[in-house]
């Protein structure tokens, strides 16, 4: 591989700043969460993008100004769970040309992290990102995940945690693969900050204001057998996939039977989770946005609940042929496990158990990657719809959420003295 040192004679971690320098606010006010740069200008080096990270610190505290939060009755408020829930969006370019948009990052990496961490990462390397998973649905003593945020983050507490680069597809394809040396602009919106905060009712309204944001790339400086390696395989015209999620939603409704069209027209769509959620979990410092409502629609009672689901995919194709339904409540579960191939996997396992999945995570996953020989031939835009029925009618208005994850195609060309990527 490109970056042992069988190739490299200096493996260096680089760190790049911010275009613009942060802007701390005032009290009373909240953070600019838009207009974050970072611009490498470097076109003679060779960078491993897939083992970069940002490097962030922040603080929780209250936005009138009137300090931090200590635990106390009136004062109990910390982050959501993980520093990428920091991130709402990602804007990257090549040399001006943007090959890589991900929207509402947060929640699509949040899924993401159920289903591949294992306990043992999540209580060893996943703690740097701030990563401690809620146990149950209130900011209490009994939730030991909210308590360890609000530990980090308590009286003003300075959080340092790092958000590694492969969280997000584009990075994570460059594992075996390596960008050209060119002009790399990235683009970050954070996430708002009512989305962000997680408190008690009592509790004044918080902020978080990030007090750091950098950009570690490691810099490989080759030997000569590695530039001779590298040319040969990697500055030629190539090409490769990633993977590339979209957040899709229906906001606010009521129905019992309905479809939901996810998509008129994904581009070779391979897999597709969707979550229920109470339509007052988003936009309030009140309600924890990560924790999922499809198994249990009200917010009293257990009454209300996902009866059954399935999705049409193109030319009426069903996902699964038999539809997924409640009273089989473990094959949805194997099957959101099956995402990353855990249900057979005896040498690790997943954060999600029966119990937690049906009361906290609940989700539903679909495998779309098998197709029919037409569709492989023509490789058409897929309409995707959700086609689903609760037991019962909810209480209160839900939201539904999908994020499509669609195969995308990197391909590396000459133009000039360059090469640039087209995707």
């Amino acid at each position: 591989m490109f970056r042992s040192n069988q190739y490299c004679s200096r493996y260096e971690e680089t760190s790049i700043q911010l275009d613009t320098a942060l802007t701390l606010p005032r009290d009373a006010e909240k953070q600019s969460k838009i207009g974050y740069k970072f611009t490498i200008n470097d076109r003679s080096s060779y960078f491993d993008w897939f083992n970069g990270f940002f490097e962030i610190k922040f603080v929780v505290n209250q936005l009138d100004g009137g300090g931090g939060y200590d635990g106390s009755a009136d004062k109990i408020a910390t982050i959501i769970n993980g520093s990428t829930s920091l991130i709402n969006t990602l804007k990257i370019f090549q040399n001006g040309k943007v090959v890589y948009e991900g929207n509402n990052l947060f929640l699509s990496t949040h899924v993401k992290s159920l289903i591949e961490y294992s306990e043992d990462y999540a209580r060893s390397i996943a703690s740097g990102e701030n990563f401690y998973l809620d146990v149950n649905d209130e900011p209490d003593k009994d939730n030991l995940g909210f308590l360890q945020r609000l530990d980090a983050t308590r009286n003003n507490k300075e959080v340092s945690c790092i958000i590694p680069l492969n969280r997000y597809s584009f990075f994570k394809s460059l594992e075996t693969n390596m960008l050209p040396p060119s002009q790399i602009q990235i683009e970050v919106t954070l996430t708002d900050d009512d989305i962000l905060i997680y408190k008690t009712a009592a509790s004044e309204n918080a902020r978080v204001v990030v007090t750091k944001f950098n950009l570690w790339i490691p810099r490989m400086i080759f030997n000569s057998a590695g530039l001779s390696y590298v040319m040969k395989n990697y500055m030629i015209p190539t090409n490769w996939t990633y993977l590339s999620e979209t957040v899709q939603t229906l906001n606010n409704i009521n129905h019992t039977e309905n479809n939901f069209r996810i998509s008129p027209s994904a581009l070779n769509p391979k897999y597709v989770f969707v979550f229920f959620q109470r339509a007052d979990k988003i936009g309030s410092q009140n309600e924890n946005p990560y924790l999922f409502d499809t198994f249990k629609l009200n917010k009293d009672n257990e009454n209300c609940h996902l009866q059954s689901a399935r999705l049409t995919v193109g030319n009426g194709i069903y996902y699964p042929e038999n539809e997924f339904t409640y009273d089989n409540i473990v094959r949805i579960f194997k099957a959101v496990n099956n995402y990353v191939y855990k249900q057979n996997d005896k040498n690790t396992g997943s954060l999600l158990n029966l119990k937690s999945f049906k009361e906290l995570y609940g989700m539903l996953f679909f495998n779309i990657t098998y197709k029919n020989e037409t569709d492989n031939i023509t490789n058409d835009p897929k309409e995707i719809v959700l086609n689903y029925k609760l037991n019962t009618a909810p209480a209160a208005g839900y939201t539904i959420y999908s994020i499509v994850i669609c195969e995308r195609t990197v391909k590396v060309d000459v133009l000039g003295n360059e090469l640039i990527l087209y995707t």
